[in-house]
């Protein structure tokens, strides 16, 4: 065998070895993975046309997406706001990447858009089939767990159930998808103020658009039907922020440990079909919860927050299982888009052998599911979960705030909010003095000096 043979035949023994290339992961969102390439994403949204040209922002590029090889990313041009042109364009470019894995990347008022071409293709037998479409929405307002286009999750633009995967992404707090939906707290108004504020703070979702951030553990995450819903956690309350930006962190400080629980309580957090419980915060956070050794004791370790959340592992009430749409039962259960379901139909949101536990000792509204200890053991249960937020951006395994307070509950609450604005009105009021006092002593040392 001449050295060419010998070459040849090493160079074929290496050769499976080098240049093979390997399959890329594919990605996953909330425990859901997403079509591998090649696919079409079809990117909605409102920042394109005379918002660009006014604004300068640029288009979203969720890179998770756009940035993986062999993927084709595909913007739709439509007039924002009329959102019935953008479903004109939305169904052009839809019927364009037909035949394709197809990825429709929503966000904002393109979820709109999104929602309008559902409800009017979901049965359609031409539109893709649920092996080809696949839903991934940012800041959705037709959500059905928080949408601000909904009247609690009833009536009004709805995200219809469908056969087709859905990961539906909001931010606490933030106006369009985290709106308050229990109008029976006394404390709805301030909700409202602060889902506001929360429209101007967290609606820009760049920093969540990174599955590290959307897989994170701290969220909440919970799925019905073939909707998985994350809701990213926020640390601070958006309408004590503007002090934060002026410098007045320690007062925003003492308002948000009072006015986060009383806020927390016009949001009803008991979601069905939990996944991964992260923060949640009850109608009862607003009653602060004195947790005593005795009581774990007795308790065996699990320990509910409020006096009675049997919502939050049994049976829905009337209001919360029409919230659920069809996704409890067939798509053709669901009318116009409206949720119609039985109200005797009943979800436990937990695992027989979980219990949804609080401790005192991290921010308010913070929980953690964990299996049921031995009744016999008498050690408190630590939670799972400890979250900081640096700022408003979701920053995953960090200790949070500490903003509960012990007392009692929202007597106390209302009394602690006007210790700090008096508090606050003096500390004000003795500056402006003493910057006088200062100022007169100055003028007189100068005058004397002068002589």
């Amino acid at each position: 065998m001449n050295s060419v043979t010998k070459g040849l035949g090493l160079f074929a023994a290496l050769l499976p070895l080098v240049a093979v290339p390997t399959a890329r992961a594919a990605t996953v969102l909330a425990g859901q993975p997403l079509p591998d390439p090649p696919a079409e994403v079809v990117i909605v949204h409102p920042i394109n046309g005379w918002v660009q040209a006014i604004t300068g922002y640029p288009a979203p590029h969720p890179g998770f997406l756009c940035d993986q090889p062999g993927n084709t990313c595909v913007n739709v041009e439509w007039p924002f706001p009329i959102v019935p042109a953008g479903l004109i364009a939305f169904d052009a470019a839809i019927k364009a990447a037909s035949g394709e894995k197809i990825i429709v990347f929503a966000y904002s008022q393109g979820t709109q858009v999104a929602q309008q071409w559902l409800v009017l293709n979901r049965l359609n037998p031409d539109a893709p089939s649920s092996q080809d479409l696949t839903f991934v929405l940012f800041g959705n307002s037709t959500r059905v767990y928080g949408g601000s286009l909904n009247v609690l999750g009833t009536i009004g633009d709805l995200w219809p159930a469908s056969q087709y995967k859905v990961i539906d992404v909001a931010r606490q707090y933030e106006y369009s998808a985290d709106f308050p939906n229990n109008p029976l707290s006394p404390f709805y108004g301030m909700a409202l103020i602060n889902a506001v504020m929360g429209g101007y703070y967290l609606h820009d979702y760049a920093t969540v658009e990174d599955p590290s951030v959307v897989n994170d553990p701290a969220n909440t995450v919970w799925k019905v039907g073939n909707t998985t819903y994350v809701l990213v956690p926020t640390e601070n309350l958006p309408m004590v922020e503007p002090l934060r930006q002026w410098g007045l962190t320690e007062l925003a400080d003492q308002l948000q440990a009072t006015w986060k629980p009383l806020v927390d309580s016009a949001y009803n957090r008991n979601y069905p079909g939990l996944i991964s419980p992260g923060v949640i915060a009850s109608p009862q956070s607003a009653q602060t919860v004195t947790l005593e050794a005795a009581t774990l004791s007795a308790s065996g370790g699990g320990v509910q927050q409020g006096g009675d959340l049997s919502t939050a592992t049994g049976t829905l009430d009337a209001k919360q299982t029409e919230a659920l749409g069809t996704e409890v039962g067939s798509p053709n259960g669901q009318q116009d888009g409206l949720a119609v379901v039985s109200t005797a139909s009943t979800i436990d949101p937990t695992p027989d052998d979980a219990v949804i536990t609080v401790n005192q000792d991290v921010a308010a509204g913070t929980a953690a599911v964990e299996s049921t200890p031995d009744p016999s053991s008498t050690a408190p249960t630590a939670p799972l979960i400890n979250v900081k937020r640096d700022g408003l951006k979701a920053e995953p395994g960090q200790l949070g705030g500490q903003h509960r307070k012990e007392g009692g509950g929202l007597t106390s609450a209302v009394k602690s909010v006007r210790d700090q604005f008096n508090s606050a009105i003096s500390r004000i009021s003795d500056g402006l003095r003493g910057g006088g006092q200062t100022g007169g002593s100055s003028a007189s040392e100068a005058g004397t000096d002068s002589e």
